[in-house]
């Protein structure tokens, strides 16, 4: 795991002749544009032949993983993307459209809450309603508008 957390490794110890690894998107981002040589290396060796695989992917319209994604996609031509998420939709309206630009290949599985609920990996939600001493402020009333 290559990252700047204490206990995983550092940039400076990618192997050319590594054939995989993990990395954050922050250190690898931050590497790739101060063109780290070790990484750089790695790059290189991969003769054009990427396989990058984007976990949290709704992440990636964020214009510093945008732009990383983008480069890639421009220097590395049999580059293979694969993002993973949970999240494959936007509220911010200036994001919408992204993932199906920067992964514009069909899902090839999708699978429903209700179906992991189904398998048991993940737990049907309980909702608990708790009273509290909170009152909502009154956005209508002219005194709270200033």
């Amino acid at each position: 795991m290559i990252s700047g957390t204490p206990g995983h490794y550092s940039v400076d110890e990618i192997g050319k002749t590594d054939n995989v690894f993990l990395a954050t998107l922050q250190t690898l981002t931050r590497a790739y544009k101060r063109k780290q040589p070790k990484l750089e290396a790695f790059l290189k060796s991969a003769n054009d032949k990427l396989f990058v695989i984007f976990d949290e992917a709704h992440h990636s319209p964020s214009p510093t993983y945008r732009q990383l994604i983008i480069a890639w996609q421009e220097r590395f031509h049999k580059m293979y993307l694969l993002g993973l998420t949970a999240t494959p939709t936007y509220s911010n309206k200036y994001k919408h459209g992204w993932l199906g630009k920067l992964f514009p290949q069909p899902i090839p599985s999708q699978v429903t809450a209700q179906q992991f609920m189904a398998a048991g990996i993940l737990y049907k939600p309980e909702i608990e309603q708790h009273e509290t001493n909170f009152e909502a402020p009154n956005f209508e009333a002219e005194e709270d508008i200033k």
